[in-house]
């Protein structure tokens, strides 16, 4: 019979083989320190732009991953941590300091940043062409890194904003660079005006061009528009009166054709063989297409008060709707309307009438 001692000296051995057995068993902790870059650049592409910048301080892996995060939106929220609201209602002096605070951030943002691609480069904020050199420097930094989409919204943000401020002038020739006019598929413009753009080479690959409330030369836009082949989406909202404004035959690919209100035309004239819809206000008394002009939809949206200074002629582009516009467009099969007045109105080509009465 064994021991006391002994009996303690076979239960040790068993239970320390036990402790190995099973410490060899359990499966091994995910080290997030050494999981490798490619998947480190991976996830931090995922999250949001806040959330990737704070990831830098993990290790050298994840900082790497932040310097050549994809998505750069750059607004009060993620520059600033503040809404949008608290600038609009902030005094003069506070809104001057959160604009160098901003400044100072997007320079950070972007001294760091150390990407060959960019995929978007999103810019928000309220600023003037007294912020020239900054913004200029900013997108000719992104413009550099093989960028697919880029945005500069410089709606005002004050709700006593400054109207005697210069507006910000942008120019083309920023982009102008190889990797930019090959890479480049989204342009968004918003509150700002256009440089002319002389010898400016255009964008081979720019599926989607949205200019609101610009300011732009006739002859600068329409000389741009044919500089974008691929173009697929067009929607322009632009300030001014064009007495004529031509979307030329150079843009094959252009689908959809979108006006704003604020974009008073008298003539319209469509050479964009497969353009299909083409959505106006009541700024547009005339279109004029390609007899084998391929639109099949109209959507015109007539809420504007009849009579209403801004307007070129609620009467009249009524009136060239549902008698000129069906022979200019043989192939229309659906127009919607969203007018004023209570109409009663025939037309025999055109398969659906959509009306809204105001």
């Amino acid at each position: 019979m064994l021991s006391f001692l002994s009996r303690r000296q076979l239960c040790g051995s068993w239970w320390r083989r036990s402790r190995s057995t099973f410490k060899r068993q359990r499966k091994p902790k995910l080290q997030i320190r050494r999981l490798p870059q490619e998947i480190v650049d991976l996830v931090v592409s995922f999250l949001p732009m806040k959330d990737a910048a704070r990831t830098s301080v993990l290790s050298s892996e994840w900082r790497q991953g932040w310097v050549s995060y994809p998505k750069l939106t750059l607004n009060s929220e993620t520059m600033l941590g503040i809404r949008r609201g608290d600038i609009y209602y902030a005094s003069k002096e506070k809104e001057e300091k959160y604009r160098g605070k901003f400044i100072e951030n997007v320079h950070a943002v972007m001294r760091q940043h150390q990407g060959f691609w960019l995929e978007e480069f999103v810019l928000e904020y309220g600023f003037h062409e007294m912020d020239a050199h900054h913004i200029d420097s900013w997108v000719t930094r992104a413009a550099s890194m093989r960028l697919k989409r880029l945005v500069i919204d410089l709606s005002e943000l004050r709700l006593d904003c400054r109207f005697d401020l210069e507006q910000y002038a942008f120019a083309l020739q920023l982009l102008d660079e190889i990797s930019t006019v090959e890479h480049l598929c989204i342009l968004e413009l918003r509150n700002l005006s256009l440089k002319p753009i002389g010898d400016f080479r255009g964008f081979l690959n720019l599926t989607m061009l949205e200019l609101q409330h610009v300011r732009v030369a006739k002859d600068d836009l329409e000389s741009m528009l044919c500089k974008c082949p691929a173009l697929e989406r067009l929607a322009l909202n632009l300030w001014g009166r064009f007495v004529s404004l031509q979307i030329g035959h150079q843009l094959r690919r252009l689908e959809h054709l979108s006006l704003g209100d604020a974009t008073l035309v008298e003539k319209l004239q469509i050479d964009a063989i497969n353009l299909k819809t083409v959505s106006h206000s009541d700024n547009i008394c005339e279109i004029v297409t390609r007899k084998d002009s391929r639109i099949t939809e109209v959507i015109a949206d007539m809420k504007t008060i009849p009579n209403v200074d801004t307007c070129i002629g609620y009467k009249d582009t009524l009136q060239y709707i549902f008698t000129g516009l069906p022979s200019a467009s043989p192939c229309l099969e659906k127009l919607s309307l969203d007018i004023w007045e209570n109409i009663q109105v025939c037309l025999s080509n055109v398969a659906f009438l959509v009306l809204h009465l105001g």
